[in-house]
Order: structure tokens, then C-alpha cells, then sequence
């Protein structure tokens, strides 16, 4: 909704009118969308960082062994 060019209340507003309630059971406010939204941008950058990170190949010491029963 944010991307469509609505505002933090009017989303509030939105979710509100279809009864949709945060996760400790509250009304939306304009506060809650702002870090939501916040919250989520912040963690597509962390996710798209992720991903075009390389990481350095490490191997542990690795052994097979054989019990006989």
C-alpha cells in the first residue's frame, strides 16, 4: 500500500476497517505502520546484502570410522 503512494495513516485506517489487529492484539496506528515499513526496508537490504555475500570455503576435520557389530 505504502508503494502505491499511500500514507502512514491512511493505512492504518485501511487495516483498521478490515478489523486487523497487530500482534499484541491493538489498533493500527500511523506509528506502527512508520516502523513497520521501516522494519521491513531495512531488512530487505540486510537479506539483499546476504546474498551477494562470499564467504570463505572452511573444512573441519572430518574422519569415518566403522563400528562392527
Amino acid at each position: 500500500m505504502h508503494d502505491s503512494g499511500l500514507g502512514y495513516r491512511r493505512i492504518a485506517k485501511r487495516l483498521r476497517d478490515l478489523n486487523v489487529k497487530t500482534a499484541r492484539g491493538s489498533v493500527f496506528k500511523n506509528t506502527n505502520m512508520f516502523s513497520v515499513i521501516k522494519r521491513y526496508e531495512e531488512r530487505q537490504i540486510r537479506i539483499r546484502e546476504e546474498r551477494n555475500c562470499k564467504y570463505d570455503k572452511e573444512w573441519g576435520k572430518m574422519y569415518l570410522t566403522f563400528d562392527r557389530k
